[in-house]
């Protein structure tokens, strides 16, 4: 006979009420331990949404007939990066003259409908539902702030270096609708990748009013000293009458989203265009 493993049953075997109240007392413990611990899990992921959002909107002046244009772009340089682990968003945003929105631009970490990719540039159309991907890219529809379709393609764009974001009419109206794409262009190498091309009503119009934007649209923190250092330069934004360059000669903060981080969010006006930073103490 095997002594020992009597032993040992005997000894796990609660043999009287005070074994049966430690034993009860040790289960209620790690019990309430573990509920305590995930609902400060969940209560501090909640608590840490408040820094998402649009950081600084700027409307450009003169870029606003009542006709619209056929394209309008923006200069964009992202001079600070934030990485490929946050979660930033600098765009260009005008109107379509029936008051429809639209967007462009580049991502630190886009979804491309199914996974996370990376650095991406995207093309967005609202209450429309359907487009043209591009080979290397993705085309899906779109919810949440409103319901819409976007073109979305992997670029590896670089810090310090100038990209001209351009939206334009890619062809006229045809059975009543309109191609408008998106594209990017290398302002040093010259070389452009088109993002995409989205089916849009005839009766949407052209395109005004240009808004740029600097977003924050994920991640977790709860203090404006955590946000990840992101500093953009806009710069440039216009459009073409014929074959006329018209350039936007002024502008003004449409939207200021995060004053409440006071002197780590902040925006510089240069001589042609406008530079905003989060997680960066203003100079």
């Amino acid at each position: 006979m095997n002594t020992n493993k009597i032993v040992v049953k005997n000894f796990l075997k609660p043999r009287s009420g005070l074994y049966k109240i430690l034993f009860l007392f040790i289960i209620v413990f790690l019990t309430v331990f573990f509920v305590s611990t995930r609902l400060h899990t969940i209560l501090k992921s909640k608590a840490q949404t408040g820094l998402i959002g649009h950081i600084i909107d700027t409307y450009w002046n003169n870029i606003d007939r009542e006709q619209g244009y056929t394209k309008i772009f923006t200069d964009i340089d992202v001079e600070v990066s934030p990485g490929i682990k946050s979660y930033y968003y600098y765009a260009l945003s005008p109107y379509f003259t029936n008051g429809n929105n639209l967007y462009t631009g580049l991502q630190t970490n886009g979804y491309n409908g199914s996974v996370w990719i990376g650095k991406m540039a995207i093309f967005s159309v609202w209450n429309v539902t359907s487009g043209i991907a591009e080979r290397d890219g993705w085309g899906t529809t779109f919810g949440g702030e409103g319901t819409g379709y976007s073109v979305r393609i992997p670029f590896n764009w670089r810090k310090n270096r100038t990209y001209r974001l351009t939206i334009y009419r890619y062809s006229n109206p045809k059975d009543s609708n309109s191609i408008w794409a998106a594209k990017i262009t290398s302002v040093e190498s010259g070389k452009t990748k088109r993002i995409g091309r989205i089916y849009v009503p005839d009766s949407f119009g052209q395109i005004r009013s240009p808004v740029t934007f600097h977003e924050r649209y994920m991640g977790l923190t709860d203090s404006c000293n955590d946000l990840e250092k992101s500093k953009v330069t806009f710069r440039n934004t216009g459009s073409y009458i014929g074959k006329k360059k018209v350039l936007s000669k002024s502008w003004w903060d449409y939207y200021n989203g995060m004053d409440q981080c006071g002197n780590m969010v902040w925006k510089q006006t240069l001589k042609n265009g406008v530079r905003s930073a989060a997680g960066i103490l203003k100079p």
